[in-house]
């Protein structure tokens, strides 16, 4: 909640708000009829998310013409409805649109939906992932800072630069498994406000890591890099400049956790860290290992709580980044975080690398450089050590070992934030790969 309520808006809840998540969306529009006070409830629901899922087809339409329809019912009526009614539209959603269209229907499509962003003012949510007929470059064109969220995973047609640089206002982009370079993306001024950023099966490599590390630093709170080219080289890039600078790491806790102990820096091994038990924290069995973290206080700080850095008390839900969920949070939907903290970053928090190069080595070295601001990791089957001409000459080319023999990276007192993680295949794997007809086996 961003601010407090008043004593009366307190005690005195609008009734109708209240039994609104008991009532049929198919009464939404019969409600609108009855007062004003209803239309704007009510009428939010109908029109704030336009073809949101595949129940707002009509029932028994075949899918084969949704674009059809699209084009011709929705798109095509925009014009003729209240311009009151046109700003309740903030979520354009294609995803469960199906079909297939000609290419003069292709061009009518495109030219519609940049038609109908003129009459939507408060758009700013589009998703149109999987659509092959769909050029956001085109239809996007003059949205400018409008849009917050754009989302067009396995589409064929990439954002030209000219479109990534008019799109100045977005928070949200998921770029998966589209063709086209990520070289628009590192231009110097390019997407101040981004925040989220989705990069799956896009062919990154750890040259363009760097760049893109250099280029946004601690701008980004969520990036995605699963089934791409990496290395353990790119995580000290992204570890060093893409999270925050400042350590959430103490022995405040001591009892309950245990502390860090840093020695002598190695330029191949990096720092050496130690963990001092206490009585109760070798074993895991401390009373108070399962309670919030108390407030900290501190006679020299000048900040309100609210603003200084600390690590989370376990308390809080954490911030999901997924589209749906982004979604809803820059609508101020979401009913524990403002708007606000999807807008917001101070570094990376949520991370995942899962389906590339990933050694167990380069996976505690990434955990060490964040300082404990990670909340959601993932990197399934990684390798027990990094690849190299000397592992290959002595390790079978059939044979793959993948492991994380580092658990003790992952406790509250080194990853102090950690939330969520997916580390499959953690236990040591051995995989073998036969040249013959018989399948490969498993042994864990």
């Amino acid at each position: 909640m961003a601010s407090l309520p008043s004593y009366q808006d307190a005690v005195s809840a609008d009734w109708v708000r209240l039994v609104t998540p008991y009532i049929s969306p198919n009464d939404f529009a019969a409600l609108c009829r009855v007062n004003r006070h209803f239309w704007e409830i009510f009428a939010p629901r109908i029109w704030g998310r336009l073809l949101g899922t595949s129940s707002d087809r009509l029932a028994g339409r075949d899918s084969e013409h949704d674009l059809d329809w699209l084009v011709g019912t929705v798109l095509g009526q925009l014009g003729q409805t209240r311009s009151e009614t046109a700003s309740l539209v903030r979520v354009l959603d294609t995803r469960f649109i199906r079909g297939t269209c000609s290419l003069t229907m292709a061009n009518q499509l495109n030219a519609s939906l940049k038609n109908a962003i003129r009459y939507l003012p408060n758009l700013n949510c589009v998703l149109i992932d999987g659509h092959e007929d769909l050029d956001p470059s085109e239809f996007l064109s003059e949205a400018g800072r409008q849009v917050q969220l754009l989302s067009m995973a396995d589409c064929p047609l990439s954002l030209s630069t000219k479109s990534i640089s008019s799109l100045q206002g977005l928070v949200y982009l998921d770029l998966s498994r589209i063709s086209g370079s990520i070289r628009p993306l590192l231009q110097s001024g390019t997407l101040p406000e981004l925040r989220i950023l989705k990069l799956q099966g896009k062919e990154v490599d750890d040259a363009a890591v760097e760049n893109l590390a250099n280029c946004f630093g601690t701008r980004l709170w969520s990036l995605d890099l699963e089934d791409n080219k990496l290395t353990d080289a790119a995580l000290y890039h992204l570890g060093t400049r893409c999270m925050c600078p400042a350590d959430l790491r103490s022995d405040a806790r001591l009892d309950v956790e245990g502390k860090l102990e840093f020695g002598s820096t190695s330029p191949i091994f990096g720092t050496s860290i130690r963990i001092i038990e206490s009585d109760w924290s070798g074993s895991f069995s401390h009373p108070n290992r399962h309670l919030a973290d108390a407030p900290s206080y501190d006679v020299h700080d000048t900040l309100p709580q609210e603003h200084l850095l600390k690590r989370l008390d376990g308390r809080d839900r954490i911030k999901c980044d997924s589209a749906n969920a982004v979604c809803r949070g820059l609508q101020g939907e979401d009913p524990y975080l403002p708007p606000s903290s999807f807008q917001g970053s101070q570094g990376l928090t949520h991370l995942n690398l899962s389906g590339n190069q990933i050694s167990s080595l380069g996976a505690v070295q990434l955990l060490t450089h964040c300082r404990g601001h990670l909340q959601s990791f993932s990197c399934d089957s990684m390798l027990l050590i990094p690849s190299s001409k000397a592992v290959a000459a002595a390790w079978p080319k059939m044979v793959k070992l993948h492991g994380f023999c580092a658990a003790w990276t992952l406790r509250p007192l080194f990853s102090s934030n950690l939330r969520v993680i997916n580390l499959k295949e953690a236990t040591w794997t051995l995989t073998y790969g036969w040249t013959g007809s018989q399948p490969a086996s498993e042994f864990g």
